[in-house]
């Protein structure tokens, strides 16, 4: 007889709590509804086409001594950005020729300045201060070919240059997207023209 006391008590419990999950509220979540624009966003993937690209090379075949720049970089017009070394021997006979160069002009302007009255003579040393003048440009042009300057305000788009490589002529060593009004190319698929409009705002990432 108890163990039907048991039994009874065990399955009312378990039908009390059937009842009170039954009867118990349940939690429902709501939100606002508000009147709004539906957005149609359309995704397409495209390139950034800048106002030109410069490519840079160097005018003389040598070897490059230092780099100042990377992918990448923002550089502005007349920055130096690769200097390059030619052989030892050579570029010690540039910079004698500049530094002889030099010492003429300067001996042949002294000389006309204390032989300004002296009529052919100073036809004689014009000449002299003329060509001393001439060879002095000669060398520190060809010293500036080792130095390779940026053409323009832009970024840098490719660097084929490392230092110890050979800079030869004909040959890019950077490319240079220029400043400016940058376009973008992008290819949409047909189906989704029909969103497009003319002046439409677009976000670029």
């Amino acid at each position: 007889m108890r163990r039907y006391w048991v039994l009874f008590i065990i399955t009312a419990l378990i039908g009390f709590l059937i009842w009170l999950l039954i009867t118990s509220p349940k939690r429902i979540e709501s939100v606002q509804v508000i009147q709004g624009s539906i957005a149609q966003t359309i995704v397409a993937t495209g390139k950034i086409i800048p106002p030109a690209i410069i490519d840079v090379g160097s005018i003389v075949n040598a070897n490059i001594a230092d780099i100042f720049i990377d992918k990448g970089d923002t550089i502005s017009k007349g920055q130096i950005l690769i200097r390059l070394s030619d052989h030892a021997l050579e570029a010690s006979y540039l910079k004698r020729t500049l530094d002889n160069a030099q010492a003429s002009f300067d001996t042949a302007q002294l000389q006309l300045s204390a032989n300004q009255d002296r009529g052919i003579n100073t036809r004689l040393l014009a000449n002299k201060v003329a060509q001393a003048k001439a060879g002095l440009a000669l060398a520190q042009a060809k010293l500036d070919q080792l130095t390779i300057y940026a053409p323009a305000n832009g970024i840098v788009l490719t660097r084929n240059a490392e230092i110890g490589a050979t800079a030869q002529t004909g040959k890019t060593l950077l490319s240079i997207a220029v400043q400016g009004v940058h376009k973008v190319e992008v290819a949409i698929d047909e189906k989704n023209i029909r969103y497009l409009k003319h002046n439409q705002s677009a976000t670029i990432v």
